[in-house]
């Protein structure tokens, strides 16, 4: 075994107990969308919002979009934003 094998918490997802947001675009060729979903769909209760026009980084290429993004779901989850 070596610590990339340990490095996969992928299997640990389950036990989260937070709110939580996985962001992705919808062309990140870095960590693309079915790995996402596949992170959403193992946290508890997680959301998953795809940015539809970006890549790897929706912050700089959806900034609206993401900023949307984050204040909505701070203000569901918490009160702010």
């Amino acid at each position: 075994m070596t610590e990339l094998d340990e490095f996969d918490l992928e299997p640990r997802l389950s036990t989260l107990n937070c709110p939580t947001l996985v962001l992705v675009g919808r062309h990140d060729p870095m960590c693309p969308l079915p790995n996402s979903q596949r992170i959403a769909e193992a946290i508890p209760h997680a959301q998953l919002r795809v940015f539809d026009h970006s890549g790897h980084y929706p912050y700089l290429e959806e900034p609206e979009a993401f900023r949307t993004a984050i204040d909505t779901w701070t203000r569901e989850h918490f009160g702010i934003g």
